[in-house]
């Protein structure tokens, strides 16, 4: 998983959209846990199904893994009994590679976006 392309943080898109008009973005979890939480293609539904399951209105960065320097660390979450990629810093809105809708189902569940490679 270090050697995928890109990496994806799951967020609200008003706020989303907040930080493609300024410099950066901090999610809630800075402040609280010191860490922006990110995810690997194969990780966005369990995310989402675990934490946002019927939550309406999110989006999802998709961040160039390389190009976020020393303040990316690739960390074992013993809960989840994987490996997940943290920012410990803000996310620079230049690292944004792609704004990707990620629309909830019905059922409250959702489906990987056909954008995210």
């Amino acid at each position: 998983m270090k050697n995928e392309k890109y990496i994806y943080h799951i967020v609200d898109k008003n706020l989303a959209k907040q930080a493609m008009e300024s410099a950066s973005y901090e999610a809630e979890s800075l402040k609280l846990e010191g860490f922006i939480h990110l995810s690997y293609k194969n990780q966005i539904l369990l995310v989402a199904n675990s934490f946002y399951k019927s939550i309406n209105n999110l989006s999802l960065f998709q961040i160039e893994q390389s190009s976020v320097g020393e303040t990316l660390k690739v960390e074992f979450v013993k809960e989840a009994g994987q490996i997940f990629p943290h920012i410990y810093g803000d996310i620079k809105s230049s690292l944004i590679v792609k704004l990707i809708n990620f629309p909830v189902q019905d059922d409250g569940t959702f489906l990987l976006p056909s954008e995210v490679v």
